[in-house]
């Protein structure tokens, strides 16, 4: 090795080694400046604590405690999550930092804390204690802190300074719906953008739809579980007034849902809540949410939209029994049945109060097991398939037609059509609506059973 690289060498090595004895040196004062992790900044006690002071963004939060219960100093009647208020008062009563930093007027300039973020004021029975929040560590996340008088900074975690960043609503018990028993509901309906689809529970517990049309009941039970499984997730406005409401699209919501049911007292009770069009701008799509309010509720919330979804895309047709035309025999006197070849009519003739029955057949009497071997035929007919309307493409002649009548006041009729729609399937039209595709072959079979009673024309 030549005498220049030897002396350069050495001349690297003292370099290193007076670093080395710096960062030695820097750390050992590090040290002794911090102190222990976890350095209590001040301790009292908890109990003495009765009020509680921050700023929320342009607000200004203010908590009173009396007779052992936390308030909102502004409005007493604002619902208070009480463990929130433990756990902030758990916070300030024994304050620990992360570390200790510094002090005098050059820590509190270099950290911030000569015009603080946020100021927050502990009161106590006999003292007042603040806070000051200061710069946050771009590094670590910590926030520099420092007791007003103490003239000492410390850092703290980012908990800390969230946890008084919280406005007075995201700290609210909120609402949640009124105990509803499946058992106890008689109507349900949900709105969205003025398209109405509605259920009314009737005898045996069947619902039926706006039209008297019978709803698949599994169908609907499904519709009143995804009711009540919703959740306010946040509290946007407490006791919003009609300015409020128009502000948050509440005025005109694109949506509503209704709910009719008895209570575990056997009150009559309504439910009805209200959902925005729009909701809080710039949210991600993962994250969008609508405003809803309850009639008879005491705040705005937000929902996830994700939540709501289901209740946007409801059809009535969705909904429909597969069931083409249940009719009760009490609910008719009259069965024509009508095909190319010919028709045949049973008629049910009753006696004062309908009960008495005796059953006819183009004329004559016959016994009630031959009419029953055709009316349960059709009573339990059943579709396959649902579809949206499609009565206008139902334009051939129908291979099959049969009519209930009743003659009582106030009765009407239920006809059915069963119309060619494609190679597998008829169309079903009820009373001049198509929703129900039924299988080809199991027509063909009625068919071939209701041609031994046809008369021909």
């Amino acid at each position: 090795m030549r005498k220049e690289q030897k002396r350069n060498f050495i001349v690297t090595v003292i370099i290193a080694a007076v670093l080395l004895a710096v960062y030695v040196f820097l750390v050992q004062e590090e040290k002794k400046q911090s102190g222990n992790d976890n350095t209590l900044v001040y301790e009292i006690e908890a109990e003495t604590i009765m009020a509680l002071s921050y700023n929320s963004g342009d607000e200004t939060v203010n908590l009173v405690k009396k007779d052992g219960t936390w308030y909102d100093a502004e409005d007493e009647s604002f619902p208070l999550n009480q463990k929130f208020l433990e756990t902030m008062v758990n916070k300030t009563a024994r304050l620990k930092a992360q570390r200790y930093v510094g002090s005098g007027d050059k820590a509190f300039s270099q950290y911030g804390l000569e015009n603080p973020s946020n100021v927050i004021t502990v009161t106590t029975t006999d003292k007042a204690v603040k806070i000051l929040l200061g710069d946050t560590n771009s590094a670590t996340g910590d926030c520099y802190i420092a007791v007003e008088g103490a003239g000492k900074v410390y850092t703290v975690d980012a908990t800390f300074p969230t946890l008084f960043s919280n406005s007075l609503t995201a700290m609210a018990v909120r609402e949640s719906l009124p105990e509803m028993k499946l058992e106890g509901i008689r109507f349900v309906q949900v709105e969205n953008n003025g398209e109405i689809v509605s259920f009314t529970k009737g005898e045996n517990d069947i619902w039926a739809m706006a039209d008297g049309a019978e709803a698949d009941s599994g169908l609907v039970t499904e519709l009143i579980g995804k009711i009540m499984k919703i959740r306010y997730e946040a509290m946007v406005v407490y006791r919003p007034e009609s300015g409020k409401m128009a502000e948050y699209g509440l005025d005109k919501p694109q949506a509503r849902i209704a709910v009719d049911y008895t209570d575990t007292d056997g009150n009559a009770k309504n439910y009805e809540l209200f959902i925005s069009k729009n909701g809080p701008v710039g949210e991600d799509a993962d994250k969008a949410a609508r405003y809803v309010y309850s009639r008879d509720g005491q705040a705005i919330y937000i929902i996830r939209e994700s939540n709501l979804d289901s209740f946007f895309q409801l059809t009535p047709e969705a909904f429909l029994s597969l069931n083409v035309a249940p009719v009760k025999k009490e609910n008719f006197d009259t069965l024509t049945i009508t095909t190319a070849a010919g028709s045949a009519e049973f008629t049910i003739k009753r006696g004062i109060g309908r009960d008495a029955e005796v059953y006819v057949l183009n004329g004559a009497e016959i016994t009630e097991a031959r009419f029953n071997s055709i009316y349960y035929q059709l009573y339990a007919f059943s579709a396959e398939r649902r579809v949206s309307d499609i009565a206008d493409q139902l334009t051939k002649e129908p291979v099959l037609t049969y009519v209930y009548s009743d003659s009582a006041v106030g009765g009407g009729n239920v006809q059915v059509e069963l119309i060619p729609y494609d190679q597998n399937y008829y169309g079903a039209k009820v009373n001049g609506k198509a929703f129900l595709l039924v299988n080809r072959q199991r027509v063909n079979e009625i068919s071939n059973e209701i041609s031994k009673y046809i008369v021909d024309k």
